[in-house]
């Protein structure tokens, strides 16, 4: 399994922990149960390929919900042993949440565009009942109205 050999200050902040409760830990004593499978085996698929891999984390260790885009990339030693995964992590949150924001007005309007069409379809409907309901008044010998 995987070791964390080292980490930069970000990540720190972003999981909560402190760097001697991270360094020469495995993947599995960091992160969630969850997250360990999915990481093993994009580290073994970038080992495998001898090319990068991407994932997708989410963390949630303080409450604050961090979405990361994640590279792992096999470093390999002078004999091409691969030795060492460098990992590299953005934070999309910020990016993922203007996602769902610009998706959420998108349906918004779908539904503005939806009850204009019903209003104005029913105001066609309106209109010839409006006529007839004239006509009828028109014809009326009723003197009351």
């Amino acid at each position: 399994m995987p070791v964390f050999a080292s980490v930069n200050r970000t990540f720190l902040l972003t999981t909560g922990q402190a760097e001697s409760a991270i360094l020469d830990k495995g993947v599995g004593d960091v992160l969630e149960r969850d997250m360990v499978k999915v990481v093993v085996d994009k580290a073994n698929e970038a080992i495998h390929k001898g090319a990068p891999s991407q994932l997708s984390l989410v963390l949630d260790p303080l409450g604050a919900r961090t979405d990361l885009e994640v590279t792992l990339t096999p470093v390999a030693d002078e004999t091409g042993t691969y030795t060492h995964l460098l990992g590299v992590g953005v934070d999309v949150s910020d990016r993922l949440q203007s996602e769902r924001e610009i998706l959420r007005l998108e349906r918004l309007h779908a539904l503005e565009e939806m009850a204009r069409g019903v209003a104005h379809n029913f105001n066609n409907i309106l209109v010839g009942v409006l006529g007839y309901a004239q006509l009828i008044e028109m014809q009326s010998k009723d003197e009351t109205r």
